[in-house]
């Protein structure tokens, strides 16, 4: 009968595989069919094998690491026939990229108190699956294509706060971090009192600083207010009516 032997991989002569590996990725069986002895070796301390060889024909299987460097590697995986002299090897090369994980914003992630659709992107690549940690305030919707888009809500407080976004991954300690940062609500006006002369007044102008929206009434009939409402920065002239009484009298603006 003639000398047999042949290896089959289950797969090409040559294997590229991503650094994060699945079951289905990461073992794979080979079944060897020969007259006499063979025994197979690698030179990659990162692959694994269940046997060394045997004297007929069998099975073993190829066991692959994650590659968590950032390095791309090589290994080789040689079964060799020790009975031939010629072809007498079979070669399995397996090529694994290394492991990505960066993270970059080119802004300040800064933002108004009343953001209004303000947003900032991140972009990043990773090997495995993202982690996101983030302030309750702070929203980070992940697109799913290497784009995080970062919102804020609205900071109603008179305090300025900060936070910090932080990126991580189940397989490697490294991380990328972002601050964010959210201006405080601003209310105020320009007095808070005013004296007027029983007649012929000029009208009262006050300035509004504000984040959001205002609004300002009187309680009295004999002031006059323009304009009622507004938004952002801004201003308000107060018009009081002559007093033609002989007592003096006072009126709310809010």
């Amino acid at each position: 009968a003639p000398y047999l032997f042949d290896v089959d991989f289950g797969v090409a002569s040559s294997l590229d595989l991503q650094p994060i590996l699945d079951q289905a990725t990461s073992s794979y069986n080979v079944t060897v069919i020969s007259s006499g002895r063979w025994v197979v070796d690698t030179d990659a301390s990162w692959v694994s094998l269940s046997s060394s060889g045997a004297n007929k024909g069998g099975t073993f299987s190829i066991k692959v690491d994650n590659n968590l460097t950032s390095s791309k590697r090589t290994a080789n995986i040689v079964v060799t026939n020790k009975d031939l002299k010629d072809n007498n090897k079979s070669t399995l090369k397996i090529t694994q990229s290394g492991f990505t994980f960066n993270a970059e914003c080119n802004d300040k992630i800064e933002f108004a108190a009343l953001p209004d659709g303000q947003s900032y992107k991140i972009t990043y690549s990773c090997s495995a699956e993202l982690l996101i940690d983030a302030p309750n305030w702070v929203n980070c919707d992940d697109r799913g294509n290497g784009t995080i888009i970062v919102t804020a809500e609205d900071n109603v407080s008179t305090v300025k706060r900060t936070g910090t976004i932080k990126l991580s991954n189940a397989y490697t300690s490294d991380t990328r971090t972002f601050t964010v940062s959210q201006e405080a609500y601003e209310f105020s006006v320009s007095a808070d009192s005013y004296s007027l002369d029983y007649e012929d007044n000029d009208d009262v102008v006050v300035k509004i600083t504000s984040s959001g929206r205002w609004s300002a009434s009187s309680d009295v009939t004999w002031l006059t207010i323009s304009p009622e409402h507004g938004n952002g920065n801004g201003e308000i002239k107060i018009k009081a009516d002559d007093n033609a009484k002989t007592e003096s009298r006072k009126g709310i603006v809010t």
